[in-house]
């Protein structure tokens, strides 16, 4: 199992950052996946909802 090349933490949420795990075209294609989804950080389900966005 590939171990980390660096970690923090962030409040007390952890963070891992794994270098050279995918190949650039990998990468690229989950970032193009993540780019074209149907829902977005900036975007909220219902008005209602808008006050619980992270």
């Amino acid at each position: 199992m590939a171990k980390p090349t660096y970690s923090h933490t962030v409040g007390d949420k952890p963070i891992w950052v794994f270098d050279n795990l995918c190949s650039k075209d990998e990468a690229t294609s989950v970032f193009k996946g993540l780019e074209a989804s149907a829902f977005r950080l900036n975007e909220v389900a219902r008005p209602d909802t808008a006050e619980y966005k992270p």
